[in-house]
């Protein structure tokens, strides 16, 4: 199968640009470790990972949403809440898409009950 990245400059060949930058985040390693558990089966494991990701970075987009995601699939709302809240408070410049994540929430709550 051939990439559609193939031809990057910098990083692994094959890797998208997102996930290269992402790698510069204090949380990414934790969000990877708990991607992975996840993909595994290892659900508490990749949560432990995931919170602790959020608690390094409140304001990585990839662990945010990445906890977000298995607390909702779990229907944990009352804990992807505050998640979402912090990421809100943490970053300025993501405030808007944070924002839209804590409605979404909010109205998936409603919905879940």
């Amino acid at each position: 199968m051939i990439s559609r990245y193939t031809g990057l400059r910098s990083g692994q060949k094959g890797e998208p640009p997102a996930r290269l930058a992402n790698q510069a985040e204090p949380g990414w390693p934790f969000a990877e470790q708990a991607a992975l558990l996840l993909h595994h089966g290892y659900t508490a494991e990749a949560e432990q990972a995931f919170r602790i990701a959020t608690e390094i970075a409140p304001a990585s987009p990839e662990a945010v949403f990445r906890y977000i995601n298995l607390l909702v699939g779990q229907k944990r709302f009352d804990e992807a809440l505050p998640i979402a809240e912090t990421a809100v408070r943490a970053d300025v410049n993501n405030q808007q898409q944070f924002g839209k994540l804590l409605e979404e929430l909010a109205r998936l709550r409603q919905i879940g009950r």
